[in-house]
């Protein structure tokens, strides 16, 4: 089979639901797809799409102007390719160009897909309310691209799609509640890349007596990290010699200059080690020290529908998990047996980590309990022989 596919993330991308599914998993099945988007570093042409063909436009120029040059891209490319044999064309993500990618399918008898990886349209609506509303600039950019692509998207595009591809249960459950058919839409959630976890991750003993709880990626405002800080301050009263560890970093000044504020207000500073980004084959060495993963994702109806690649990554590395309640922590750590998941509330959140240290055999336990659930429901291996079957369906 082979696709054409628009997404809206560029190439490279960190996003292993494309590089990993996309670009390599999806290939022993003999999927491929030819990509378009825009290149996201200027020498992209160091990492060629493996799965096919690949049509980038070039970075550069404002928000609006990258938008506008995207978009004449994309439809330059829908003309160029008129012709080429496709099975159907896909559309990840993206609103505005799926009018025309869906006339284009439509016109060529060809099937035409959605695939939704989070709320994009829902999500620029929010953020232009956050704005002040001197920046009216922005602010009547996000909520044109927001409530224009989202009226596109929901009144005109999704009711005629051949099938649409959601990134979870939960999502499923929303776009039903918004009319659309539930026996056209299917859930890939996120999985692991065992090419990366090859096996679950040594433990790396500590010789100053630390207990260690880990953290790894993001440590943004948004993310509601310095939760974490609430949680460490709770447990250092019966476990002095508790230490959270943050692999990984704030995107930006501001945010690390927050996170040691809230660092210092809350007094965790002999409590929280945050290494900052470091290379990822260094990533084993570091986080190896931990003996319990932390997973949180803040409560908002946006990620509620998301599939958190973290936790995923926490079993694959064989790491028992607290977690906070959301709709697919709790399917995947209730399925798993792989660790305890619990309100987003700091008493109860310190309550899970201190019975998790305090019992090794139960942490053996589920460490290993995740690290053979992954392996067997949430690897690509798995997932790209599950998605091969359903495009084969959809395109029949």
């Amino acid at each position: 089979m082979r696709f054409l596919f628009f997404i809206l993330d560029g190439w490279p991308t960190f996003r292993p639901d494309v590089s990993a599914l996309w670009g390599r998993h999806l290939l022993t099945h003999d999927v491929h797809a030819d990509l378009v988007t825009q290149a996201t570093t200027a020498d992209h042409q160091d990492q060629p799409w493996p799965a096919g063909r690949a049509w980038l436009v070039a970075p550069g120029g404002s928000k609006m102007a990258e938008l506008l040059k995207t978009f004449a891209h994309d439809c330059k490319m829908l003309w160029r390719l008129r012709r080429d044999p496709y099975d159907a064309v896909i559309v990840r993500d993206k609103a505005f160009i799926t009018v025309f990618a869906l006339l284009w399918a439509r016109l060529r008898g060809l099937p035409f897909i959605y695939w939704m990886s989070f709320p994009m349209a829902e999500s620029l609506v929010r953020l232009r309310e956050t704005l002040d509303k001197r920046q009216w600039v922005r602010r009547a950019y996000l909520g044109w691209r927001g409530h224009v692509g989202g009226w596109l998207l929901h009144r005109v595009v999704l009711p005629r799609a051949h099938h649409i591809f959601v990134q979870s249960d939960r999502m499923k459950e929303d776009m039903v509640l918004l009319g659309l058919k539930a026996e056209r839409m299917t859930p890939v959630p996120m999985c692991v890349d065992l090419d990366r976890f090859k096996a679950p991750l040594p433990f790396v003993e500590r010789n100053d007596g630390r207990r260690v709880i880990g953290y790894l990626g993001e440590s943004s405002r948004v993310r509601r990290v310095d939760f974490l800080f609430e949680v460490v301050a709770i447990i250092k009263r019966s476990m002095p010699e508790v230490l959270l560890l943050i692999v990984g970093d704030a995107l930006d000044d501001a945010d690390r200059q927050w996170l040691a504020d809230r660092i210092a207000e809350l007094g965790v500073q002999d409590h929280v080690q945050i290494t900052g980004w470091i290379p990822s084959d260094q990533v084993a060495e570091v986080f190896g020290q931990a003996e319990v993963a932390l997973a949180l994702v803040a409560p908002d109806p946006l990620l509620d529908a998301a599939s958190p690649t973290k936790l995923v990554e926490y079993l694959a590395m064989g790491r028992p998990v607290v977690g906070n309640q959301h709709p697919d922590q709790n399917l995947v750590l209730s399925a798993s047996g792989a660790g305890l998941c619990v309100a987003f509330d700091a008493t109860a959140f310190a309550s899970a980590v201190l019975q998790l240290l305090n019992d090794k055999a139960a942490c053996s336990l589920m460490a290993a309990r995740g690290r053979e659930w992954v392996v067997s429901n949430r690897s690509y291996d798995v997932c790209a022989a599950s998605l091969a079957k359903r495009l084969a369906e959809v395109v029949r």
